[in-house]
């Protein structure tokens, strides 16, 4: 594998503009919307920590 999934980091962002949308909103409580976007912030996390530590591998 050469690079992590893109898929992973479309996830992470559409799960964060998911959850600043729904804070303006005000449609759910704030303790669920933390959960939300600490959660996508982790997937994009993921994704730019796995592609620097597959491109270290390589060298």
């Amino acid at each position: 594998m050469q690079k992590a999934p893109r898929f992973i980091l479309i996830l992470g962002l559409l799960g964060m503009a998911a959850s600043v949308f729904n804070y303006f909103n005000g449609q759910i409580d704030w303790y669920i919307n933390l959960f939300s976007i600490v959660g996508s912030l982790g997937l994009v996390v993921a994704y730019f920590h796995t592609n620097k530590s597959l491109t270290k591998k390589e060298d």
